[in-house]
């Protein structure tokens, strides 16, 4: 899930774009968080993405006693005993296993989009529609799970001398479920037998 946020993330940036010189406006140049970015010079203007700190488990939403159940594809049929008719019988068909696992833990996790131009025109224009991209109290929908964006701060990181003008913008994302890899067998529909006293 961790992942497919950080994707989510660089693909509303990627959305904005950005005219330098005489060229026709293209996509920004947007540095995801990824240990094989290429070596080089820097692209200028970018975005780029980082985790700030480390997640924090929302205690709150997280149900430590609750197992999360999915049912299995495959099909079974077996033999129903009538209660009232311990003669007759009939079939029922159900679910053959469900798998289960711990409750996702629901956990924030603190981003920072690094906004760098080498004119202010760029700066502004940038940190600008990055409010466009990721509003603030934005919700992302990921695999229908719904997670909710808030500013936790910016800071102001110009080089004038260089010149080099860049804003740290951070995120607040709350509700970011994380599934538990450890699971278990539940097996469905199985023989049922019933028993019962009769009268001598």
């Amino acid at each position: 899930m961790i992942a497919s946020l950080d994707a989510h993330i660089v693909a509303r940036l990627a959305r904005v774009t950005v005219k330098t010189g005489s060229a026709a406006a293209a996509p920004v140049k947007v540095y995801p968080i990824d240990g094989d970015r290429a070596k080089g010079l820097t692209i200028f203007p970018c975005y780029a993405l980082c985790r700030t700190t480390p997640f924090k488990v929302n205690t709150a939403r997280t149900k430590t006693m609750v197992d999360y159940i999915t049912s299995g594809t495959a099909a079974a049929t077996d033999t129903v005993i009538s209660y009232d008719d311990f003669e007759s019988a009939e079939t029922d068909t159900g679910v053959m296993e469900y798998t289960a696992r711990d409750w996702p833990t629901v956990i924030n996790l603190f981003y920072q989009v690094d906004i760098f131009a080498t004119n202010t025109g760029h700066a502004t224009d940038l940190l600008t529609m990055l409010f466009e991209a990721i509003p603030y109290r934005y919700t992302a929908k990921i695999s229908d799970k719904h997670m909710y964006f808030s500013l936790d701060g910016t800071t102001n990181l110009d080089k004038l001398a260089a010149p080099l003008f860049r804003t740290a913008v951070r995120y607040r994302v709350e509700e970011v479920p994380l599934h538990h890899l450890a699971t278990k067998t539940i097996s469905g529909i199985k023989d049922i037998v019933m028993t019962g006293n009769t009268e001598a």
